[in-house]
C-alpha cells in the first residue's frame, strides 16, 4: 500500500515449526554525504537506555511556538501518541522549554529566542514483537535485542521544515554496538551516525531498525538491495531469502526499465507468537525500503511446489514493492480510498504476473492466485459495495477491506482482455501502464480518476472505460468471461460463500483443543467435536473456497478431516489449466 500498512490475514499451515540459528554480520554503506559539513537541519538521536530507547530530535525554531508532529492518521492508527511517554523539550544550553499536547498528533514548544530546540521521549520496552495482534507490530519494537520502529509512528518533525524539498538530515545511533549487533534505515546503514538528504514526509515513511540482524547485500543492476534479519528459528537463511529478494527486486525494475535506486533495504522480523501450526505474514512498503513481519518458523523461500507459506512470502514482498510504482509514482487524487480497486487490485494482479514471469511461481501457482481472488470477489458478501463504502469502512469492516483486492484484480484481468483485443494482440496490460509511469513520472502531480478513466478508454475503448467505472466506483458487478485466459486455461464453475470455520479458533490455538464448535457447521458434519485435540490445520482465512484441513489427534491414529468453510455458498467462475497450451502475455497471463 502507499503510505499505509498492508498485512495479510493470518495463514495457518499444517506443516511444524523448524529452528534455524542466524549469525554473522555484513557492514552497509552510508548514504550520500556531501565534502561541506554545514549545519544539519534536523537531526536524531537514538539512544539504548535501562527502560527502552531514548530518542531526540532537534532542530532550529524561532522565538514563539513551534510545532512538533506525527502524521494524523497513519495507516488508520488515530492514537499516534500512545507509545511516546512523556515528551520534554530543552533549548540549546539544556534548560527546559514549555510546551503543550493539543492533539493526538501535535506537541507544541514554546521559546523565547531563536535558537536550536530539542525535544525528547522514551520508547519503552514492550512485548509487541509476541503480539498475536498483527498491527502491533508496526509500533515500535523495542527489546533487549532489537529495535524496529516505523518513522510515521516514532520521529516527531517541526511543522515549520519544508515539505517541497530536501533537507539535511544527520542520525546518531548510541549503544547499538555490542557484537553481532548493526544498524540499518530506508537511508542506509552503518555505525554510530548517517549524513543524508531527504523530504521530511520520507523521514516518516521509513523504517529504522538495530539489534541483533544478520545484513546481507546483492547487487541489482549495479546499486545494492540489503536485508537485515532479526530471529534465530527460520528454517531458511538470510542468504537465501536475500537472493529471492534480489529476484524481486530486479524483475520489478526491469517490468519498468526503472533503475535509479542507490539504496533499499528490506527488513524482516520474527514477529508473533511461536504456535505450532500458524503463520502470519505481512508488511508495509516505505522510502526505499520494506518492512516485514512473518511468524516464527516460516519458509521464506520456495524448496517445493508445496511451499505455501514461502509463496505467501513472495506475493507480500512483491506487493509491496510493486507500490512503489503502482501507487508511489502513479499516485491517485485524495481521498485514495476511491482508487483503490487500482492501486491495490491492480498491484495484486501484477504481483502474480510478475512472480509468474520471475519463475517464482508455477503456472500451477498462477492459476490458484486467479481462482482464489475471483472466488472471494464473486462470493464476497459486499461485491456490489460502492467505492465510497470502502472508503467509510475499508479500515473497520474485514469484507470491506478485501473487496478492492478482489475487485481490482478482476478489473485488470479485464483490461488486458480487452486490450489484446482491441489492439490484434500488438499490446497488453503492461504497455497501458508502463505508459502510465512515464506519464506520471512527466506530470508529477497525482492523477485524478477523470484522467484513469480516460486512459483506459485510449488504450481498450470507450465501452470498457465505462464498464470499468461502472464496477469501481458505482459497484456494478464485472460479468466474467470465460475466455478470459483462453487457450492458456478453460473456464469451470466453482462454489464460493461466507467464510465460517465453525469453531471459535483463538480460544482452540491457545491448547490445541477445540471449543466453541458450533452445531450444524460444516465442521461438526466433518466430523470434528468439541474438545478434540488437533495435531495440525491448514485453514485459509476468509477464503471460503479453499477446503480446511485439520488432523485430530485420536489415540494412536490420528483423523484427517476436510471441509469447505462455507455458508451462502454460490457459484463463481474459476480457471483450469490446459495442457500444452500457450500461456504467455498473449493469453492473459
Amino acid at each position: 500500500m502507499s503510505k499505509r500498512i498492508a498485512a495479510l490475514l493470518p495463514w495457518l499451515l499444517v506443516s511444524p515449526l523448524f529452528v534455524a540459528a542466524l549469525f554473522g554480520l555484513f557492514a552497509c554503506h552510508a548514504p550520500r554525504s556531501d565534502a561541506a559539513r554545514e549545519p544539519a537541519e534536523l537531526v536524531y538521536e537514538f539512544e539504548r537506555v535501562p527502560a527502552g530507547v531514548r530518542v531526540s530530535a532537534s532542530a532550529r525554531g524561532a522565538a514563539g511556538d513551534t510545532e512538533w508532529t506525527l502524521p494524523a492518521d497513519w495507516a488508520g492508527n488515530d492514537t499516534p501518541d500512545q507509545d511516546l511517554g512523556t515528551v520534554s523539550a530543552e533549548d540549546e544550553r539544556g534548560r527546559p522549554l514549555s510546551h503543550g499536547h493539543p492533539a493526538p498528533n501535535v506537541w507544541v514548544v514554546h521559546s523565547e529566542r531563536d535558537g536550536l530546540q530539542s525535544v525528547r521521549y522514551t520508547l519503552a520496552r514492550n512485548e509487541h514483537l509476541s503480539s498475536t495482534v498483527h498491527t502491533d507490530h508496526y509500533r515500535p519494537i523495542v527489546t533487549p535485542g532489537l529495535f524496529h520502529v516505523l518513522g510515521g509512528r516514532t520521529l516527531l518533525v517541526p511543522s515549520s521544515l519544508p515539505r517541497d524539498r530536501d533537507v539535511r538530515v544527520r542520525l546518531h545511533w548510541r549503544g547499538f554496538d555490542r557484537p553481532g549487533e548493526a544498524v540499518a534505515t530506508s537511508f542506509g546503514c552503518g555505525k554510530s551516525e548517517l549524513d543524508f538528504f531527504a523530504r521530511v514526509d520520507d523521514l516518516q515513511h521509513a523504517v529504522y531498525v538495530a539489534g541483533e540482524l544478520v545484513l546481507e547485500r546483492r547487487e541489482v543492476h549495479g546499486e545494492p538491495v540489503y536485508v537485515a534479519v532479526h530471529g534465530k528459528r527460520w528454517p531458511t537463511s538470510a542468504a537465501a531469502f536475500a537472493d529471492v529478494a534480489a529476484r524481486i527486486v530486479e524483475s520489478e525494475r526491469a517490468f519498468f526499465d526503472d533503475w535509479e535506486y542507490p539504496h533499499y533495504l528490506i527488513s524482516l522480523v520474527e514477529a508473533g507468537p511461536d504456535a505450532r501450526g500458524s503463520q502470519s505474514i505481512g508488511g508495509t512498503g516505505l522510502h526505499d525500503s520494506f518492512a516485514m513481519f512473518v511468524s516464527p518458523g516460516t519458509q521464506l523461500a520456495p524448496t517445493g511446489p508445496d511451499d505455501a507459506g514461502a509463496k505467501r512470502v513472495l506475493h507480500v514482498l512483491a506487493h509491496e514493492m510493486f507500490h512503489h510504482w503502482c501507487g508511489g509514482v502513479i499516485t491517485p487524487e485524495a481521498p485514495e480510498e476511491l482508487a483503490y480497486w487500482f492501486t491495490e487490485g491492480f498491484t495484486d494482479y501484477f504481483t502474480r504476473r510478475l512472480l509468474h514471469r520471475a519463475g517464482l511461481y508455477r503456472p500451477e501457482d498462477f492459476a490458484e492466485h486467479v481462482n482464489e481472488k475471483l472466488a472471494g470477489y464473486y462470493g464476497s458478501t459486499v461485491r456490489e459495495a460502492p467505492a465510497e463504502r470502502i472508503r467509510q469502512d475499508f479500515w473497520n469492516a474485514p469484507a470491506v477491506s478485501s473487496l478492492p483486492y478482489q475487485r481490482g484484480d478482476a478489473l485488470a484481468i479485464e483490461l488486458d482482455w480487452a486490450i489484446r483485443r482491441a489492439s490484434g494482440g500488438e499490446r497488453t496490460i503492461d504497455d497501458w501502464i508502463r505508459g502510465e509511469f512515464r506519464v506520471a513520472r512527466e506530470r508529477a502531480r497525482p492523477f485524478t480518476r477523470d484522467e484513469l478513466f480516460a486512459s483506459i478508454a485510449a488504450a481498450a475503448g470507450s465501452e470498457t472505460a465505462e464498464l470499468v467505472r461502472e464496477v469501481a466506483e458505482g459497484g456494478k458487478l464485472l460479468p466474467p468471461r470465460t475466455d478470459w485466459f483462453a487457450p492458456c486455461m478453460t473456464h469451470v464453475t466453482a462454489q464460493s460463500g461466507v467464510f465460517d470455520l465453525g469453531f471459535d479458533f483463538d480460544a482452540t490455538r491457545v491448547a490445541n483443543v477445540v471449543s466453541g464448535l458450533r452445531a450444524g457447521s460444516a465442521a461438526e458434519r466433518a466430523g470434528l467435536r468439541e474438545g478434540d485435540r488437533l495435531g495440525g490445520w491448514t485453514v485459509s482465512f476468509g477464503d471460503a473456497s479453499r477446503p480446511v484441513k485439520l488432523t485430530v489427534l485420536d489415540g494412536a491414529n490420528p483423523r484427517e478431516l476436510e471441509f469447505l468453510p462455507c455458508v451462502d455458498p454460490r457459484d463463481v467462475p474459476s480457471f483450469r489449466l490446459v495442457g500444452g497450451a500457450d500461456c504467455g502475455p498473449s493469453s492473459g497471463v
